[in-house]
């Protein structure tokens, strides 16, 4: 925000345009566009497994030789221990509860490294998988074929992480429905119907985001600036 208020190049937005960035900040800015797409603690916790892929020992016989702490090539996620925990909280100035990004992670993250999509064509399976195999080949430490047993095992890693992912319809796919928390919040407001029931009912999550918004702002006839409804 510092930065849209002249602090930065002499850049300065109008007052409407402040807010409307304040409100896209404040809203924890969902990129999908809904509160609905923000996951809950128990769809956090079936991501995590499905992410157990980076716990197989192919990654510490292969990959970690080279792309671990202190190696020479940028480490591949591992887990943290409490004390790297505290030590990133510090240096980042992190609540307890914020997820920690270190620099390398823009690479090397889970988000880029696997595809749950198509385990197939994960990054991390293609980086030390050999041209002649279809692979990259960019890594030093090679699955020759698809048929090398290391090869087999992280991808069948992967495959189960899928089929985590795989056990609730995830946002942007028709059988998609918001989780029991957003159908609460969205109760306590007003949004929806105390007796509306999610097994029952269908539901626009984009309509009942707006409905929401509605209730705290709105932009008079004719234009003006953003206000509290009275």
């Amino acid at each position: 925000m510092n930065k849209i208020g002249g602090s930065h190049n002499g850049v300065k937005v109008s007052p409407d345009e402040w807010r409307t960035i304040w409100m896209w900040l404040e809203s924890g800015a969902p990129y999908a566009g809904t509160y609905a797409a923000l996951r809950s603690g128990a769809e956090q916790a079936r991501q995590g497994q499905a992410l157990a892929a980076f716990n197989s020992p192919v990654l510490n016989v292969t990959c970690r030789q080279c792309h671990g702490p202190g190696k020479k090539a940028t480490a591949i996620p591992y887990g943290l221990s409490n004390e790297e925990r505290a030590k990133y909280q510090r240096q980042l100035n992190l609540a307890p509860y914020e997820r920690i990004v270190r620099d390398e992670d823009s690479r090397f993250s889970a988000h880029v490294l696997l595809n749950v999509s198509r385990p197939d064509y994960s990054p991390m399976l293609l980086g030390p998988l050999a041209e002649s195999a279809g692979g990259w080949g960019t890594c030093e430490h090679r699955f020759r074929s698809k048929d090398d047993p290391d090869y087999q095992a992280l991808l069948k890693a992967i495959q189960n992480g899928k089929r985590q992912m795989d056990q609730v319809a995830r946002f942007g796919t028709p059988a998609f429905k918001p989780n029991s928390q957003y159908v609460r919040e969205m109760k306590r407001f007003g949004v929806l119907k105390p007796e509306f029931n999610l097994d029952r009912g269908p539901i626009d999550i984009f309509e009942t985001d707006q409905r929401y918004w509605k209730l705290f702002w709105y932009r008079p006839r004719g234009g003006g600036k953003w206000a509290y409804l009275e």
